[in-house]
């Protein structure tokens, strides 16, 4: 134990040395330098999180831990705690959110709130009576939660859910919620959302005009196809045949997007002249009675560009989501969830198409054909293997007085880069930006998306490490609910969605059904669960401590 201890002060002391290093704009760093650096703290991440580092036959061997043990999900516990350790807050602080976080509380006094209280859905830009609008609050939250929070590009909305009893002097915060943009491919979202060629060939096989729909989407192709714009220099025929003949030269014009931080906008155009130009001719075969598979390359490039189209339109993540102490105490998180299809959530997808797809197509020619309703579809992810008791079995009202559940999809290949601490992202990003042209990683918006994960990958390989070492290998499980019925044939076909749930309702009758929801399936249960621990129970402010 000494000698890990030693090793990890070791390997800590070096990388920190090489970062000063790296960001003194005095010094002179060689890529050697930034390489040994990087390759030390990557180490170090993995030490850290209570992997194994060990010498075999002059060879260095390392492994992340073993998470599905069981222990495992202790062991990502401690392992996410010792990435990011809260950080206590300031007085003034404390102070700021005083007003709006809930203190400590007795357990009969907690279990008597959650079952008197009105809750409610406000945006972080609302003003809490004290005065200071709710992002205060929710960035206090993010201190003491679980997972390491880091930005991202896309969209993103945050939320918070807060309660008040007509004892209470003002509003609570009970929890948060996060959505935004997930990653460009997942293939359980895909699947869900019908936008991958497995899940799409199964809903179109069932259909009893088939001809008549793979013409209709054959004229979709086209249409977007016709609406992408001009490439400056490389003139692209309007004729299908024209421009598949010409694939070799597209593709070449085209090649290095996420590479590139100069062109990657006339590059991402090509492509998509050349994905739709597949998928329509696909479409065409399928119209003349084709056989239909999943493996059909042409099939699957459209399906992709109709999916890079569709899914902003159409889907978000819950990338937070849950209740602050002391109201998890008391199955505050499940009450959290059943706010995931609050109208104004739903309406967090609709607008005006983005700024990338702006500068790929002319939007007035592709407006009609893409969805305009809101949000069909969510997706989030629970923090540990297995499942996520958060999620489990837990339900957002529907229309008509269902309940709509969000049920488990799958789980993550295990390519997270969440245990890499951020000293590790920056040497990693140096070390990339060093390395040969043909490994650079465009910061430009619109090269991709993974920035983070695409540099740590990049600079692993640099240093000479597997690309894989950055990966802890966590496997989470995925949740998703559909919010309509007929989710294919809006995606696909244009058609009125049939709602599971009601995007039309007020703020005020979304949230009565909700609170009236959770009190109907948990609500015994969490009184039983709050007045057995015991008083008091530990606030968002206790548990993060303060500063003197």
């Amino acid at each position: 134990m000494q000698g890990d201890d030693a090793l990890r002060a070791y390997l800590n002391a070096e990388a920190d040395l090489v970062l000063s290093e790296a960001t003194d704009p005095a010094a002179s760093v060689s890529v050697e330098r930034l390489r040994w650096g990087c390759a030390l703290s990557i180490l170090y991440d993995l030490l850290a999180a209570g992997g194994s580092v060990y010498p075999l036959d002059s060879e260095l061997y390392a492994s992340w831990p073993d998470w599905h043990l069981p222990e495992g999900r202790d062991l990502v516990r401690r392992a996410l705690r010792a990435v990011e350790p809260t950080r206590r807050l300031t007085a003034a602080e404390t102070r700021g959110i005083g007003a709006m976080i809930a203190p400590d509380m007795a357990s009969d006094e907690l279990a008597r709130f959650m079952a008197e209280a009105s809750f409610w859905l406000e945006p972080v830009s609302a003003l809490h009576p004290s005065g200071l609008d709710y992002s205060t609050a929710f960035a206090v939250g993010l201190r003491y939660w679980t997972m390491p929070y880091r930005g991202r590009s896309g969209r993103s909305r945050r939320f918070v859910i807060v309660g008040q009893t007509s004892w209470s002097t003002a509003p609570l915060v009970i929890g948060l919620i996060e959505i935004g943009d997930e990653a460009p491919y997942s293939n359980e979202r895909d699947h869900l959302l019908v936008l991958q060629p497995a899940a799409f060939c199964e809903w179109f096989s069932q259909l009893a005009d088939r001809r008549g729909v793979a013409r209709e989407l054959a004229s979709v192709m086209r249409r977007l196809r016709e609406s992408v714009l001009p490439v400056e220099g490389f003139q692209v025929s309007e004729r299908l045949e024209d421009v598949l003949a010409s694939e070799v030269a597209i593709q070449a014009r085209a090649a290095g997007r996420s590479q590139s931080h100069v062109g990657h906008q006339d590059k991402k155009r090509l492509a998509y002249v050349l994905r739709l130009a597949h998928g329509e001719q696909a479409f065409r075969a399928l119209a003349n009675g084709a056989l239909l598979t999943a493996t059909d390359p042409s099939l699957r490039e459209g399906i992709r560009a109709v999916h890079d189209l569709m899914v902003p339109r159409v889907h978000m993540e819950a990338t937070i989501c849950g209740a602050l102490p002391p109201f998890s105490k008391a199955l505050g998180g499940k009450l959290v969830v059943s706010f995931l299809a609050h109208p104004e959530v739903l309406g967090s997808t609709k607008g005006a198409p983005g700024e990338i797809v702006k500068s790929l197509f002319d939007v007035s020619r592709i407006e009609s054909l893409l969805p305009g309703t809101g949000m069909l579809a969510l997706t989030t992810k629970g923090l540990y293997p297995g499942h996520s008791a958060l999620y489990n079995r837990a339900t957002v009202p529907g229309a008509d007085g269902r309940e709509i559940a969000l049920r488990k999809l799958g789980e993550t290949r295990g390519e997270s880069t969440m245990l890499v601490r951020e000293r590790t992202a920056r040497l990693a990003q140096r070390v990339a930006e060093r390395a040969r042209e043909t490994g650079r990683v465009a910061l430009v918006y619109g090269t991709g998306g993974s920035k983070r994960m695409r540099f740590l990958e990049s600079a692993a390989i640099e240093c000479g490490l597997p690309q894989r070492i950055v990966h802890a290998g966590i496997k989470r499980p995925v949740y998703g609910m559909r919010f309509v019925s007929n989710l294919p044939e809006v995606v696909w076909r244009g058609a009125h969605p049939d709602w599971l749930v009601d995007p039309t309702a007020s703020a005020e009758e979304y949230s009565r059904r909700a609170t009236q929801l959770w009190r109907s399936r948990w609500g015994a249960r969490a009184l039983t669960i709050a007045t057995s621990h015991p008083s008091p129970i530990a606030g968002l402010i206790s548990l993060s401590g303060q500063d003197d």
